[in-house]
């Protein structure tokens, strides 16, 4: 049974005989807990990066995965936005759940993963994406150890 919203801020006021009632629950995280990401360029520039992947491989799965332009176009695409993770992560290190959020982090990982034209690429990032599994921004399952 949810707790009326006007019980709820007495209680917070601490003028309520319902306070009691409310001390069971959880503390609200203080604002500064939150820690919001610091880039939102980048973090959206990642975000458009992984949903352009993501939608040009469901349209070669959707024509057939033997279809031979489908898969031209998606390496290509793939090279293309290699390039421009290198260049952002020349730029500006491996992207953070700090800078980017954790949505940008798994975005960047995705295309990590697709870049398998680039070995050294990949290698070259496996430290960071295993840090990024250090500190929770990726799940463990995820990044092979």
């Amino acid at each position: 049974m949810p707790i009326p919203s006007v019980l709820v801020l007495l209680a917070l006021a601490g003028s309520s005989p319902a306070a009691p009632a409310l001390a069971h629950l959880p503390p609200r995280p203080a604002a500064h807990a939150q820690r919001p990401f610091v880039d939102a360029a980048l973090r959206a520039e990642l975000r458009a990066m992984e949903a352009q992947d993501q939608a040009i491989r469901a349209r070669w799965i959707a024509a057939g995965v033997g279809d031979l332009a489908w898969a031209a176009r998606t390496r290509a695409l793939d090279r293309r936005q290699t390039a421009r993770l290198k260049a952002i992560i020349r730029r500006h290190g491996w992207p953070t759940a700090a800078r980017v959020g954790q949505d940008g982090v798994r975005a960047a990982f995705l295309l990590v993963q697709h870049a398998d034209h680039d070995l050294a690429f990949q290698r070259a990032c496996l430290p960071q994406v295993q840090a990024a599994a250090a500190r929770g921004e990726l799940t463990g399952q995820a990044v092979a150890r």
